[in-house]
């Protein structure tokens, strides 16, 4: 499914590049792990029959089924922005993430998965700006 962008030259030496279309998260069951994506971050979701569940929003994932279960961790994943990050990483664990605490553990961030196992980060709050 592509979404038609009109042409804008975003990178001077890749000036044919017109920006990312989408995000796209592989998982077993799309409708429901786009529903679980848009109780955490908002938006409204984009489901019909025929086409794939997408999340509108300013991220732009769009959830794909595939038959295999993720084995390894993503090469790409989601950092989120928080205002307050304990409480943060708390309200995603109550929508049911889990602790990726075999990813990392450190300051800075919180590692987590979401319903399929893909790793997502809860950022530490910025301090407020001058």
């Amino acid at each position: 499914m592509a979404t038609y962008v009109p042409h804008r030259q975003v990178s001077d030496e890749a000036t044919d590049i017109a920006g990312v279309a989408h995000l796209i998260i592989d998982c077993p069951a799309p409708a429901t792990l786009a529903q679980w994506w848009k109780r955490l971050l908002g938006g409204a979701l984009s489901c019909s029959k025929t086409a794939r569940p997408a999340l509108m929003h300013p991220a732009l994932p769009l959830f794909v089924p595939v038959p295999e279960v993720k084995t390894t961790k993503n090469r790409l994943h989601l950092d989120l922005h928080s205002l307050d990050f304990d409480a943060a990483v708390e309200q995603a664990l109550a929508l049911g993430a889990k602790p990726a605490t075999d990813v990392y553990v450190g300051d800075g961030w919180c590692v987590l998965r979401d319903p399929a196992d893909n790793e997502f980060c809860v950022l530490e709050a910025a301090p407020p700006g001058p």
